[in-house]
């Protein structure tokens, strides 16, 4: 590369940057997990679901979202997701959210250490047990990585949360590790 020529400099700094960035999901494997045509599925008697809790505070950009799952065989097959977009009244959202959780016999939600204290007691009062999860988004979204590659995860066809999963970025981390 010559000195005086910029542009190949700049490109050349650019590739190097973002060598260590993509996208987490391929978008063939991604779409091979979405049940096409399918938004939610209705609660069963034979199922036993889990459910995650992404809350937010109501006020900036994010999305208070509330995610329900169950097991077929070795396969995660994901049920319904509610999101609320702000403004709101997160307490109203908790007392959303728990009434669908309850619909799906959850008595308890996985959720990141966001307010703890005020979403952990808003879903304690309308009979939720709020845990923590142990592990951080990054991590939580590399496990799923090798789950949609094998096709062991049953995806719900809704635009917003698979642009959400499509827009996920894969990074090289300083110590090598991805997030």
């Amino acid at each position: 590369m010559e000195a005086d020529d910029p542009e190949a400099y700049r490109s050349e700094v650019l590739g190097q940057f973002r060598a260590g960035l993509s996208t987490l999901f391929e978008p063939e494997a991604l779409d091979a997990c979405v049940d096409s045509g399918v938004r939610e599925r209705a609660p069963e008697e034979s199922c036993t679901y889990l459910a995650f809790v992404d809350a937010a505070s109501g006020s900036g950009k994010d999305a208070f979202t509330v995610g329900v799952a169950h097991r077929d065989g070795e396969r995660a097959v994901l049920d319904v997701v509610r999101a609320w977009q702000p403004p709101f009244n997160p307490s109203g959202v908790i007392a959303e959210a728990s009434d669908l959780l309850r619909t799906y016999r959850c008595t308890e939600a996985t959720g990141d250490r966001y307010a703890p204290g005020f979403v952990s007691e808003g879903f304690r009062i309308h009979g939720i047990d709020k845990l923590d999860s142990d592990k951080d988004r990054s991590a939580l979204y590399l496990e799923l990585l090798p789950a949609v590659n094998a096709r062991a995860v049953a995806l719900l066809d809704l635009p917003d949360l698979l642009r959400e999963l499509r827009g996920l970025e894969r990074r090289r981390g300083t110590s090598g590790r991805d997030r």
